[in-house]
C-alpha cells in the first residue's frame, strides 16, 4: 500500500462522506428501534474541522438532515455525544436541559504499554504491539459478556462494539439499554470493578491469570476521559467525566493515518492487521473502478462501500446493531 498523504484530506473527506459513508446503518443504530424525531433528534453531534475547531451540540430532525449537512460540511472528525432530554441544539432555551443517556465506553490505548512495549513507540503499530490490544479486547469482552446469573457475576451485556481507532487504539460501545442508562455513579463502579487488581496469595498458581489482566489494563474509562492509571482507583474515580461526553465516532476517518475507524470481529481480532486497515483515500480508489467498469453514475445513495474494503466491517456494524436492538 502506497504512503498516506494527510495533505489530501480535504479532498478525499466530501468523496468519502457522499459515496461510501453508511449512512443507513448508521442511523439505524443511534435509532435504537425508535422513531427518528423520538431519539435521533436528541443526540449531540459535533463536527471537528481543520485546526480542531469544534462545532458542539449539533442535532439533526431526521436523518436525511444529518447527511446532507456532514456532506456538506465534510468535518476532519465525527463525534457523538449522549442522548439529552431536549434536542441539543436547543440547549439555550431550556433551563432543565441535561444528558439523560449514552453508551457504555472503553478505550485501549497502546500508548499506556510503554513499560512493556519494546517493538515500538509512541503513534507506531506493529504485529508484535498489536497483541496486547489483542489480549485486553479479549479480556475485556469476556468480562463485559459474562451474564449476571453466573458463578463469576459480570455484567451480561450482549451488544458490544470494538472499534480500531484508526491509529494506536480501540474502542468499546456497550449499547446495551442497561449500560446506556447508567448513572455517573454507575459508570464510576464498573470502572473500578474493571480496574481493580486482586494478587492472591498463591501468585505461582495464579501467575498467568494476574499477568494477563495486570498488563492488559492499563487504561480503562467508561467516558474516555483522561488517563486511567492500574494502580490507582481514587484516581479512576475523579477522572470518570459525565454524560455528555464526547467519543469519535465510528467510520471516522483518522486524519493523521487516513484510516477508517471500523468495527472489528471480536473473534478474529488478533488477526487484525493495521496496516491493512480500510484508508479513505484507497476506498475511493476501489469505489471509482467499479464506477467505471460497470459505468455507474456518481449518485450518493449507491451503498458504496458494499463495493470496497470496507465492506466487512460495515457487516460487524451491523451484527452489533441487531444485538443492540434487542439488548
Amino acid at each position: 500500500m502506497s504512503l498516506y498523504d494527510s495533505s489530501l484530506l480535504d479532498q478525499f473527506l466530501p468523496q468519502y462522506y457522499k459515496r461510501i459513508f453508511p449512512f443507513k446503518p448508521f442511523v439505524k443504530w443511534l435509532c435504537y428501534n425508535r422513531k427518528p424525531e423520538e431519539y435521533f433528534a436528541k443526540r449531540e453531534f459535533a463536527f471537528i474541522l481543520e485546526g480542531d475547531v469544534h462545532l458542539r451540540y449539533r442535532s439533526f430532525d431526521n436523518p436525511a438532515e444529518f447527511e446532507n449537512e456532514l456532506c456538506k460540511i465534510s468535518p476532519h472528525k465525527l463525534d457523538i455525544g449522549a442522548f439529552y432530554s431536549h434536542k441539543p441544539k436547543d440547549n439555550k432555551k431550556y433551563s432543565d436541559f441535561k444528558a439523560v443517556e449514552r453508551e457504555l465506553v472503553f478505550d485501549i490505548d497502546l500508548t499506556d504499554y510503554g513499560s512493556v512495549r519494546k517493538c515500538c513507540s509512541e503513534a507506531k503499530v506493529c504485529e508484535k504491539c498489536w497483541r496486547f490490544i489483542s489480549v485486553a479486547v479479549q479480556v475485556l469482552d469476556k468480562l463485559l459478556e459474562e451474564p449476571a446469573y453466573s458463578a463469576l457475576e459480570h455484567f451480561g451485556f450482549k451488544a458490544r462494539m470494538w472499534v480500531f481507532s484508526g491509529r494506536r487504539g480501540v474502542h468499546c460501545w456497550v449499547g446495551d439499554e442497561k449500560a446506556r442508562k447508567l448513572t455517573n455513579a454507575g459508570r464510576s463502579a464498573v470502572a473500578e470493578y474493571l480496574s481493580l487488581i486482586v494478587i492472591a496469595s498463591d501468585l505461582g498458581k495464579n501467575f498467568l491469570r494476574w499477568f494477563v489482566l495486570w498488563h492488559t489494563y492499563p487504561r480503562l474509562d467508561v467516558n474516555v476521559s483522561t488517563v486511567i492509571k492500574r494502580t490507582n482507583i481514587l484516581e479512576i474515580l475523579k477522572t470518570v467525566l459525565g454524560l455528555n461526553h464526547l467519543l469519535k465516532s465510528p467510520f471516522c476517518i483518522h486524519p493523521k493515518t487516513g484510516n477508517v475507524a471500523v468495527p472489528l470481529d471480536v473473534g478474529k481480532i488478533s488477526q487484525f492487521d493495521v496496516s491493512t486497515c480500510p484508508r479513505v483515500d484507497t476506498l475511493i480508489n476501489e469505489l471509482s473502478k467499479v464506477l467505471v467498469e460497470e459505468h455507474v453514475k456518481e449518485n450518493r445513495k449507491l451503498l458504496g462501500y458494499k463495493h470496497t474494503s470496507l465492506a466487512p466491517y460495515v457487516e460487524n456494524f451491523e451484527k452489533f446493531i441487531e444485538l443492540a436492538a434487542l439488548a
